[in-house]
């Protein structure tokens, strides 16, 4: 298989992950380019060259895909703990006027 295959089928796979929102992949795929990128060797051809600015938009993409989902999770993380004082008395509430448990 030559660059041009691999990095395809890399672009491919980061894409399908991104879109699942399967983040464990999305680790792996990451780092496998990141270790084809290091070892590669120039010269690139042109189709080579073409599949690696494809490879760059769709990680340009899963980048800000990864963002948007840790802005969302620091949201959901802020609101838990603003309301952090609430849950534990309703806890404490629930616990203490339920003997059974």
């Amino acid at each position: 298989m030559d660059k041009r295959d691999t990095l395809m089928r890399l672009a491919r796979e980061l894409l399908q992950a991104m879109k699942a929102r399967d983040w464990t992949a999305m680790g792996n795929v990451d780092r496998e380019v990141a270790t084809l990128l290091s070892g590669a060797a120039a010269p690139w051809s042109e189709a080579e060259q073409a599949a690696l600015r494809d490879l760059r938009a769709v990680h340009r993409l899963a980048l800000e895909c990864c963002e948007l989902e840790t802005a969302a999770l620091d949201q959901r993380l802020a609101e838990l703990r603003a309301h952090k004082e609430g849950w534990m008395a309703y806890a404490l509430n629930d616990w203490q006027g339920n003997p059974t448990r």
